[in-house]
C-alpha cells in the first residue's frame, strides 16, 4: 500500500500508544487508552484507521 500523503510505499510504520497501566496482583494490566495511532516512517503522517484496517495492522498496535 501507499502513503496516501507522499505516495511512498509502505512497508513498516511508527505506531505509538499512552495507555495507564494498572498493577493487579503480579500483573500489569491495561486500564486507559489515552492515545493511538500509525504514522508513515517517510513523511510522518498519520494513517488513517481506514488504511490501517486495509493494511491488516493490528487493533492493538494502534
Amino acid at each position: 500500500m501507499k502513503c496516501a500523503e507522499c505516495g511512498e510505499e509502505i512497508t513498516n510504520v511508527y505506531a505509538a500508544r499512552s495507555v495507564e497501566l494498572e498493577k493487579d496482583g503480579d500483573t500489569w494490566i491495561e486500564k486507559n487508552v489515552f492515545s493511538s495511532g500509525c504514522s508513515c516512517p517517510n513523511c510522518h503522517e498519520d494513517i488513517s484507521v481506514e488504511d490501517a484496517d486495509k493494511m491488516g495492522i493490528p487493533v492493538e498496535y494502534r
